[in-house]
Parts: structure tokens; C-alpha cells; sequence
């Protein structure tokens, strides 16, 4: 008899055990599913500052990436305040022929974007 009572207790908190785990489990996915989120955010906002950076650079007279991103990054909330390095392979000094291919990088945090543009 006091086998059974003991199994019986023993059952019980092996159910709260796992419910707890169960819990926790859960939060703990979840938290990671939000930062997840909140961080291709950041990715998809990065790649559309550098897809209008480009952009705009090759159609404007001036050809100044830095410019680009500074204007672009205003529009933008979640990258209003943060430090966007930018880095290219041409300038206007450098790569002014119709037809050069230029390659603009932005990068935040280690998260990176990259794109390209033929000068028109």
C-alpha cells in the first residue's frame, strides 16, 4: 500500500515537472521568436536603404553614396539613430564610364547588405 501512494505522489510531480518545463520551453522560443523577428527587420530595412541608396546615387548628378544613405536612413524608424558604415567599390572620381559596375555595402551590427548598379 505504501508503494502505490508513493508511485501516486511521484506522478504528480512528474506532471508539474513537465509543465513547468513545458512553460519555460515555451518562453523561451517565444523570446527567441520575437528577437528573430525584430532582427529580419533590421535586415529587410538595411537591404531596402541600400536598394534606394543605389538608386538614387546612380540617377542623381553627384554620385555620393554617403549622402544617399544619410537621407534614406531618416525615413527609415528602426535605423534613424544607428552608425551605417558604407563602403563601395567606386566613387565618382574613380568609376565615372557608362557602364561600370559598382557594388555598394552597407553594414550595422554585423549584419551586412549588398548591391549593385550599372552607371548609366
Amino acid at each position: 500500500m505504501n508503494l502505490s501512494r508513493e508511485y501516486e505522489s511521484d506522478k504528480g510531480s512528474v506532471v508539474l515537472e513537465a509543465t513547468g518545463f513545458a512553460v519555460l520551453a515555451f518562453g523561451l522560443v517565444l523570446a527567441l521568436t520575437i528577437q528573430l523577428f525584430d532582427m529580419e527587420r533590421r535586415v529587410i530595412g538595411l537591404e531596402a536603404l541600400a536598394r534606394n541608396a543605389m538608386r538614387h546615387a546612380l540617377l542623381s548628378s553627384d554620385f555620393d553614396f554617403e549622402t544617399s544613405v544619410a537621407s534614406f536612413k531618416d525615413l527609415d524608424p528602426l535605423l534613424q539613430g544607428e552608425a551605417v558604415l558604407v563602403s563601395s567599390t567606386c566613387s565618382l572620381r574613380t568609376c565615372s564610364r557608362s557602364g561600370d559596375l559598382v557594388w555598394l555595402e552597407l553594414s550595422l551590427d554585423g549584419t551586412k547588405a549588398k548591391v549593385f548598379g550599372v552607371i548609366p
